[in-house]
């Protein structure tokens, strides 16, 4: 006996809710520091450029200046550091969505800077970086 179409996508339909109940009712028996946790979360950034610039905005609430790295290399930016957790008396969450611990990102700059005039802030919870870029020299060349 053949099974219709219709009848083979409500089963379906019924295996991933029974699939979904099951990694739900898993997820519930760790703690939330488990389920979300990482080796590196990776926070918010922005790169747009300017006529003259490049700018790396970072999302970075909570972390204090002094925690924050940035460092240069080629065309590539790295930006990392930490996040402390912030732990209440006896905490019980009931969601979960902040990351906390190391953070990285590694970001593929557009076009060649100059890391000598690059200016870095830290304002609000927004880590600004602007990248001067390096204007091509001009060289006339003699013909012999």
């Amino acid at each position: 006996m053949m099974r219709s179409r219709w009848t083979i996508l409500l089963e379906l339909d019924e295996v991933q809710r029974q699939m979904e109940q099951f990694l739900s009712h898993v997820s519930s028996l760790k703690s939330p520091e488990l389920r979300f946790s990482s080796r590196f979360w990776e926070p918010p950034v922005d790169v747009y450029e300017t006529e003259g610039e490049v700018v790396v905005l970072v999302e970075l609430a909570g972390v204090d200046r002094s925690m924050i790295k940035v460092v240069l290399e080629g065309q590539v930016l790295k930006i990392y550091g930490e996040r402390p957790k912030i732990e209440g008396e006896a905490t019980r969450y009931h969601r979960m969505e902040i990351s906390f611990g190391n953070f990285e990102r590694l970001i593929e700059l557009p076009t060649q800077v100059d890391p000598e005039k690059a200016e870095v802030r830290y304002e609000n919870g927004f880590l600004r970086i602007v990248l001067p870029k390096l204007v091509p020299k001009t060289r006339h060349i003699e013909i012999k």
